[in-house]
């Protein structure tokens, strides 16, 4: 069907969008009537010239041929198509320009030397090459014109043939003699000229894609479900002709991937090119620009359409999700304290930065990792959501796996999760409750709260328990004293009302295994002895000192000289013996001290403290303030096995001076020693002290002070 019976049966208006169908409908009107307007002044142009050869009252004009010009040949027109376009120039030839082939004319009559011009015309516009005589031409020969020349070929410029732009154009073209003056006129023919792409100039619509084609994501998968193929589709575009063409491109490739025929049906519906796997695989992994080119017959290419984006997907798509893991299911406050991990199971075809997006509760609390990372750990602030007291059975735990634009979702999770608490009502995730009155302990003979003391040897001693605010009959305490398996249990009883305190028994076991010290006791309360989130005191503590060891040994001076008691205030105070500034160790030097224990006093890892002060009399009574020395000594295992600690203690200048008289020093005095130790289990023991006189003045007065 031309495109002439198309106007006249309205068939152009069956594009279903209206904006196509309505600018078709015009285009085929003024199609109809530039072509009948055309014709129309063929026929008219040819009765012109049948009329100025008719026979006249004054003669017979040449008919037939005699001196006419015959018809012409345009040399480089398309063949006539369905597009119903006549003698359609091709862009391709816009260069080269209109050629006619023009046969030789019948001659003028003209005498040798003068001349025939030919004259080309568009639309009855002269092409002009030249001018004589006001004569405007194209083309000028010499009488008598070789038969040799013609038929010739003819060349209307293409700035002849756009003047007044595209459509139906008027070709002819005439002989004058110049010699005779007279003229000849060809017949016209019709040429096309059509300088408007598919598109109208603008960029064509986007590729489209199947509707189960997500963000231009295509896998293996894909393609397996669909027969190797996969079908795009360009939408109607307006300025549709039967023979129009198409090339599909990937952006950054000059050669198409698909070209062919616009068929038929594109009028109305638009088209389909189908890409099949081998092409998908050649186009590559990663993501590519879709776009494609309309052409006309006549050689007008559109510009490149509103790009797409293709993401070919070569490996396997994640497949076999399994639920995710949470090991601490069903979760409770401790669960929730430390964090609750939840863990993506392996899945079929992960690939290394997959991006997996695993959700708690609702699509607000989510922790996103890269695999092959596969845990998360959810905090407490975000298990407490809506608020720290939730219970709820069934939480939903799961993950998405996303890779580009896709995402697989994971099947659900329940979990149950307790954070209900009993007693007043806990701040934060706990266990702590600084609300809980913490526990206290004391002994049953002492009876001083904080104390367990030697008196309550054998009386024993109590933890006082006050109970808490919201206390239900039936709840349950455990207390323990110094650690958590030293505990003791009390259920709340009827009567037992908050603010009421309770005393209960501490087994004496656990007193005497723990020693003496400052002991930790505390408790904490939950629903049952085997249900409920514990809510857990301040911890308290107890001062116990019921165990001692007698320490006989007192602290000596080796290298003492003389005396023969060491206890202070001994009178005379020679009896204390001395120590001076000669031999066998000079003040100077230090001062060792020794300390000499009786067998099994002593054990290894023993802490022992040995003191020394610094006398300003000579019976070792008088201690001057602030002149007392500490040597901490850990136990090593030969002391303990040889029952003997031996230490130097340097001695320094500032030791002796007296404080209130600077450059004065304590010459003559006394040293006073002792010390103690703290066994395993905190059971301390002291010694005696000792004393031993000094001599610093030498005679002559000098003295022998420390150098530093």
């Amino acid at each position: 069907m031309t495109i002439l019976e198309k106007a006249n049966t309205g068939e152009a208006a069956k594009a279903k969008n209206p904006a196509i169908a309505e600018y078709r409908a015009k285009r085929d009107q003024d199609n109809k009537t530039a072509l009948e307007e055309g014709l129309q002044a063929v026929v008219k142009h040819s009765n012109e010239l049948k009329a100025a050869k008719a026979p006249t009252g004054f003669g017979v004009m040449s008919v037939g041929g005699v001196n006419a010009v015959e018809d012409f040949v345009m040399d480089n027109v398309l063949p006539a198509a369905d597009d119903g376009k006549v003698n359609l120039f091709h862009r391709d030839q816009f260069k080269s320009g209109l050629m006619l082939e023009i046969p030789l004319w019948v001659p003028s009559g003209g005498d040798d030397g003068s001349f025939d011009y030919v004259t080309l015309h568009v639309n009855g516009v002269p092409v002009v090459n030249g001018v004589e005589d006001g004569v405007q031409y194209t083309y000028k020969f010499e009488v008598p014109v070789a038969a040799t020349d013609l038929p010739g070929r003819f060349v209307i410029p293409f700035n002849s043939l756009k003047v007044g732009g595209d459509g139906i154009k008027l070709i002819g073209y005439s002989v004058y003699s110049n010699e005779t003056g007279n003229k000849e006129e060809s017949e016209i023919q019709l040429l096309t000229l059509d300088l408007l792409d598919p598109a109208l100039n603008d960029n064509p619509a986007p590729i489209e894609y199947p509707a189960d084609v997500t963000d231009g994501v295509v896998t293996l998968k894909y393609l397996a479900e669909h027969s190797g193929t996969l079908t795009l589709h360009v939408p109607p575009y307006f300025d549709y002709y039967p023979g129009d063409k198409y090339q599909l491109y990937i952006a950054g490739n000059p050669v198409p991937v698909r070209s062919g025929d616009v068929p038929p049906e594109a009028e109305d519906d638009g088209f389909d090119i189908e890409l099949d796997e081998d092409t998908i695989k050649a186009i590559g992994e990663g993501v590519s620009v879709l776009q494609y080119k309309l052409e006309d017959r006549a050689g007008n290419r559109s510009d490149f359409s509103i790009p797409v984006h293709l993401t070919v997907r070569l490996t396997p798509e994640p497949e076999d999700l399994l639920k995710p893991l949470v090991p601490a299911a069903p979760i409770s406050r401790e669960d929730a304290r430390t964090g609750v991990e939840a863990i993506v199971p392996a899945f079929k075809n992960a690939q290394a930065g997959d991006e997996i997006r695993v959700y708690y509760r609702d699509e607000d609390t989510v922790k996103v990792i890269i695999w092959p990372n596969d845990r998360v750990t959810f905090n407490w602030d975000e298990i407490a959501l809506p608020n720290d007291q939730v219970k709820d059975p069934a939480v939903r735990v799961w993950y998405d796996v996303i890779r580009g634009k896709n995402t697989w979702t994971s099947p659900d999770t329940e979990v149950a999760v307790d954070l209900t608490t009993i007693g007043p009502d806990p701040v934060g995730p706990g266990p702590i409750n600084a609300t809980l009155v913490p526990v206290r302990a004391q002994g049953n003979s002492s009876k001083q709260p904080g104390f367990i003391r030697p008196a309550d040897v054998g009386s024993g001693a109590v933890l006082l328990f006050t109970v808490y605010e919201n206390a239900k009959v039936g709840e349950f305490v455990r207390l323990f004293y110094g650690r958590k398996d030293n505990a003791v249990t009390h259920t709340i009883a009827a009567g037992e009302t908050p603010g009421t305190v309770i005393s209960i028994p501490i087994p004496w076991n656990f007193v005497e295994s723990l020693g003496n010290g400052t002991i930790a006791i505390g408790y904490e309360i939950q629903e049952t002895e085997t249900t409920g989130n514990p809510q857990q005191a301040v911890d308290g503590s107890v001062e116990v000192s019921i165990a001692t060891v007698t320490v006989t040994a007192k602290v000596t001076f080796p290298d003492r000289i003389g005396g023969s008691s060491d206890v202070p205030g001994t009178t005379p105070v020679t009896a204390l013996g001395i120590l001076n500034c000669e031999r066998p160790r000079p003040l100077p030097d230090g001062i060792r001290l020794a300390i000499a224990e009786r067998a099994g006093v002593l054990s290894k890892d023993d802490l022992v403290f040995i003191t020394l002060s610094v006398c300003s009399d000579k019976a070792g009574s008088i201690v001057v303030t602030d002149r007392t020395r500490e040597i901490p000594v850990v136990v090593s295992d030969q002391e303990a096995t040889s029952n003997r600690i031996e230490r130097v203690l340097p001695l320094l200048k500032s030791y002796f001076e007296i404080a209130d008289q600077p450059g004065k020093y304590y010459e003559l005095g006394s040293f006073r020693a002792s010390w103690r130790i703290v066994k395993a289990g905190n059971i301390p023991g002291s010694s005696q002290a000792s004393a031993v006189r000094y001599a610093l003045r030498k005679p002559g007065g000098g003295l022998c002070l420390p150098q530093s």
